[in-house]
């Protein structure tokens, strides 16, 4: 029997890498829970095929390593861990005679000289008979995937009934051989996925590192250059943990009004297919849907719809013209919004994408579908304290020309009184009059366009007349119907029997319930309903805004009533805002004496309450 000098030791890991031949490299271990394999296969042979002594070695790089041996004690000890180099191996095979997949080394054999020092002979005494198993001689099965390498080899010795095989014994043997090469492919194939996993498990940690970095570090970028400094880091992680030539990101939609297409290419150039992504929107938004990815080789398809045809003939037309296997279609998005897709290219050669591969590309792009819509949020952002700059620049200018403006009229009023102060003459004095009533007339016209510029900030507490709140939330509720039914959501409104009044301007009543509402129509799910409530007693009326939206987590609570604050949840932030919202309700309510409450938890919907003052309640 075969023997091989120890093995150094090494501390044995789950994550052995496995080559494209399904073999493991120079650097890896076997796992300890496959040992129970390897020991399975070796016990049954022992059991099944008419041998005391079976072992069992497996590929390791450029050596084989014996992983079991059964029925003998001795043997075990002397092989179990040992290595020999593969080429010995092969010019040992070369040197015995085959039968089937057996390869039979009698004693005495033309062997290679290196092969002495390999060798492991039972304790049995030779003899002369031609038919009996002598100690020296082995019998192997090298053990081949489907392109013919070899993954490792099945040994068997010293077989019970003492003599060597005949002709008659040669086939049933074969198989003791197949079902081990069966076993030790699926041993190391359930090795190469879990090693997979492993991989995906740090890719994920890196894109969702370079994620982060690109939340932190994100510079005054224009939106598509923004959006493309976010993703290159995440595609260069991309092609290194999944042998990728190429990956194209196609995102529809971005914080600008055009799609952003970038390529990230991992050798030779492979140029963007322009004409698919007229395509991509329409096989993004249907794939996200179901949550699937498509695959395309030269030979094979994987979730394709037929409505899908005229972008399958380009990307078959593709492969076709160059150096590539296959073509990944994965979508991106967040909650029911596709935002687009990544294109993923392996080149020609390449495994097949594993399921475990497909599994966690899904996670990755609903991972990416928050990146972008964090790179959305933040350019609308951008936009709006740009625009907010904008205003208070033209205010400024605005008062600066008004002040000019005025200074004319104020200087002609001054000179005209002054003039008339000193004239006795009715005509002149008429005339004088003539030219301070149009520079008043002028200021008026001038007063009137300033009371245009006040803000939510400049609104002063001033005593007002009662509201009826009630009455202000009919409005409400009737100006939001057509949204709430065209978003597929119920309003709900509860009021009192009777009306219900609060020291509050009917003007202002109306912005705050109009926000709330607003919000939780915005928020809320198709199916979902919104419930208006309104109560009161003899010191407050408290208005209740109630959902079964998104909801809004803990952390974000304590920011909420901040200016220009928006969530961190993804899905929220593709809806259109300001963070001023429920800063002007705070603002409107505190200014009246009140208070506002949330009760809110992530997933479950929001509850928002208002309580405000009654007419001649204590403050």
């Amino acid at each position: 029997m075969v023997r091989f000098p120890s093995a150094p030791t090494q501390p044995v890991t789950m994550f052995s890498t496995i080559s494209t031949l399904g073999v493991v490299d120079p650097d890896g271990d076997l796992d300890d829970l496959l040992w129970s394999s390897f020991e399975l296969i070796a016990d049954a042979t022992c059991a099944l095929a008419g041998f005391t002594v079976v072992s069992l070695t497996v590929r390791v790089g450029e050596a084989v390593r014996c992983v079991a041996v059964s029925g003998n004690d001795d043997a075990r000890a002397a092989l179990l861990g040992t290595d020999a180099p593969l080429s010995i191996v092969e010019e040992v095979i070369a040197c015995g005679t085959r039968h089937g997949q057996y390869v039979f080394l009698p004693a005495g054999g033309a062997f290679p000289d290196s092969f002495a020092e390999h060798v492991w002979v039972p304790p049995i005494e030779a003899d002369g008979d031609p038919e009996r198993w002598q100690p020296e001689d082995a019998l192997l099965a090298p053990l081949l995937d489907d392109d013919g390498q070899i993954i490792g080899a099945l040994s068997l010795d010293m077989p019970a009934d003492g003599r060597r095989p005949g002709d008659a014994d040669w086939e049933p043997l074969q198989v003791y051989a197949e079902h081990a090469r069966n076993g030790l492919l699926a041993a190391l194939e359930r090795l190469r996925v879990a090693e997979k996993l492993h991989q995906l498990e740090s890719a994920r940690d890196l894109i969702r590192d370079a994620i982060r970095d690109s939340s932190e570090h994100a510079g005054p970028l224009e939106p598509g250059e923004q959006l493309a400094h976010a993703l290159r880091p995440v595609g260069e992680t991309l092609l290194t943990h999944f042998g990728l030539a190429a990956a194209w990101f196609h995102i529809v939609a971005g914080p600008g009004p055009d799609p952003t297409t970038l390529a990230i290419q991992g050798g030779p150039d492979l140029p963007v297919e322009e004409a698919l992504l007229p395509y991509a929107e329409g096989v993004s938004r249907r794939l996200w849907d179901g949550q699937e990815l498509a695959v395309l080789t030269r030979s094979r398809r994987l979730d394709v719809d037929a409505s899908d045809a005229a972008a399958v003939e380009l990307v078959e037309d593709y492969l076709a013209r160059h150096d590539v296997g296959s073509i990944l279609l994965a979508p991106i998005g967040v909650g029911t919004a596709c935002l687009g897709l990544v294109v993923m290219l392996r080149p020609s050669g390449a495994p097949a994408w594993l399921p475990v591969e497909r599994e966690a590309i899904i996670e990755i792009c609903r991972d990416l579908g928050g990146l972008i819509a964090g790179v959305i949020s933040r350019q609308r952002d951008e936009q709006v304290l740009s625009d907010l700059r904008s205003l208070e620049t033209y205010k400024s200018e605005m008062v600066s020309t008004v002040s000019h403006e005025l200074k004319n009229p104020l200087a002609a009023i001054r000179t005209n009184l002054e003039l008339l102060a000193e004239t006795s003459a009715p005509d002149e004095a008429a005339q004088l009059l003539g030219a301070v009533r149009r520079s008043v007339a002028r200021m008026s016209a001038i007063v009137e366009e300033l009371q245009g510029l006040g803000t939510a900030d400049r609104i002063a507490l001033q005593e007002q007349a009662p509201a009826e709140l009630d009455a202000v939330l009919r409005e409400v509720c009737a100006a939001h119907e057509d949204v709430a039914r065209r978003r597929d959501l119920r309003l709900s409104l509860r009021l009192p029997t009777e009306r219900v009044l609060v020291a509050v301007a009917a003007s202002e009543l109306d912005r705050l319930a109009g926000n709330l509402v607003s919000n939780a129509v915005k928020y809320s799910p198709a199916g979902g309903e919104v419930r208006i409530t309104l109560s009161s007693s003899e010191e407050e009326a408290v208005l209740t805004v109630s959902d079964d939206g998104i909801g809004i987590s803990t952390e974000d609570q304590a920011m909420l009533f901040t200016e220009f604050f928006r969530t961190s949840n993804a899905e929220a932030l593709l809806e259109p805002g300001t963070g001023l919202g429920l800063v002007i309700v705070r603002r409107i309510v505190e200014r009246h004496g009140g208070r506002i409450e949330v009760d809110s938890r992530l997933g479950e919907g929001s509850t928002f309450r208002v309580h405000l003052p009654c007419p001649g309640a204590s403050r």
